[in-house]
């Protein structure tokens, strides 16, 4: 069984899920999508990509907060792991710092969460 979740919760920003498809899935950890978009592009980028650690929930738009947290509290019940973590669909994840974590929490049981140093990334491009 595997420790971590990776909960992605969506609002449009299609061209930036496409990138992260790429750059994100690792057979370690689960993964639970929310998809909130007001279009459908992110809905169809899932139907195209299967993973069979990756769960695709389409939920209601994000036109208004309360939407937004009736969505994070779906995905809150959804979870299975010991661990949870929200990410962006612009972020890069990295295995060995969250790995890292999880073995400080599982030897720390008195610390809730842990966090790291956030970095920049830039992407560039020769066309």
């Amino acid at each position: 069984m595997k420790q971590l979740t990776l909960v992605l919760a969506l609002k449009d920003r299609h061209e930036e899920t496409i990138n992260w498809i790429k750059n994100n899935i690792y057979d370690e950890y689960d993964y639970l999508v929310v998809d909130g978009s007001i279009k459908n592009f992110n809905q169809k980028i899932f139907l195209e990509h299967k993973f069979k650690n990756l769960k695709y929930y389409r939920c209601k738009k994000d036109l208004n907060v309360k939407n937004f947290y009736k969505k994070l509290h779906f995905a809150s019940k959804k979870i299975k792991t010991q661990f949870v973590m929200a990410i962006d669909n612009d972020d890069y994840i990295n295995p060995k710092a969250i790995n890292e974590c999880i073995i400080f929490l599982k030897n720390n049981k008195n610390f809730s969460f842990v966090g790291g140093y956030l970095s920049g990334v830039n992407k560039f491009s020769n066309t």
